[in-house]
């Protein structure tokens, strides 16, 4: 035991990162990613392996996000809109005007 009064595990390393714990949410425990299935209480969930399928109980506090290695790609589903740039902007509203006639017309017809 240290006198400096540290504390630390080298096991366990501290992240401020936004874990998503929903079903459907992808998560990474062991390096082996999962996708919650269900949300047993506020410490576990159950996860099924995505290479494998294989399911099995998963202690949230274990979890990591996925997608911190750039696996996810550029634009991920939790970005936040304030962080869009300008330029990708202009594109979602260029895109959304070409098809806003064709959502008006969906949601005006007639069942």
């Amino acid at each position: 035991m240290s006198d400096s009064g540290d504390m630390q595990n080298p096991e366990f390393e501290a992240s401020r990162k936004r874990l998503d714990v929903q079903v459907g949410a992808l998560v990474k425990s062991e390096n082996v990613i999962y996708r919650i299935e269900q949300i047993i209480d506020f410490e576990s969930v159950v996860g099924t392996a995505v290479e494998t399928g294989r399911s099995r109980p998963l202690r949230i506090l274990e979890l990591q996000p996925v997608g911190d290695n750039g696996a996810a790609g550029k634009h991920d589903s939790h970005s936040d809109l304030a962080e869009i740039g300008d330029s990708d902007w202009k594109v979602a509203e260029t895109r959304f005007a070409a098809i806003q006639p064709l959502i008006v017309a969906f949601f005006t017809r007639s069942p």
